[in-house]
């Protein structure tokens, strides 16, 4: 499973240049676990802020100066 979920840190690389953090919502810790390790294998400098809550999410996006309402590509 945590591989599975890890596509998605493959695809967050792939699409965001420059990519400094990222901010990952927890329920169970599948998607936590295979989103970090992907990204940290890649790139061990990137910061993973783990988030309880979507007002946690949108206040991280906003402390790294880094909200936007734009979206990840489709496809």
């Amino acid at each position: 499973m945590i591989s599975g979920q890890g596509t998605m840190g493959l695809e967050i690389i792939d699409q965001v240049k420059n990519l400094d953090a990222i901010v990952i919502p927890v329920g169970g810790g599948g998607l936590l676990a295979g989103v970090a390790l992907a990204v940290k294998t890649v790139y061990p400098n990137v910061q993973i802020i783990v988030s309880f809550r979507l007002i946690d999410v949108l206040h991280a996006q906003w402390q790294l100066n880094k909200f936007q309402s734009r979206s990840l590509k489709i496809g």
